[in-house]
């Protein structure tokens, strides 16, 4: 996960529709204009400005899905695959 050197930068990439976490594996995500928060556990929603005033100090990370364990010819062969012979 990249390190987010600025609170602005975390309103940034929210408004465009990435995933920023904390240190403590708490995910944010925009949606209708307020915060998303899941937590262990926990799912609420905040406005900007609650968001800005309880998570303003925090660092914060930008999500990246990890995409190394997907195997597209396994993929590809799955979904390919066409049942034959049977009625």
């Amino acid at each position: 996960m990249e390190k987010i050197t600025s609170f602005g930068e975390v309103l940034t990439y929210l408004k465009d529709q990435e995933i920023v976490m904390t240190g403590n594996h708490t995910s944010f995500y925009l949606k209708d204009n307020q915060i998303v928060v899941h937590g262990k556990g926990t799912r609420y929603i905040l406005s900007l400005e609650d968001f800005k005033r309880l998570y303003g100090q925090e660092t914060f990370y930008l999500y990246k899905p990890d995409n190394s364990s997907i195997d597209n010819e396994k993929d590809e062969e799955y979904y390919s695959w066409k049942a034959t012979g049977i009625n």
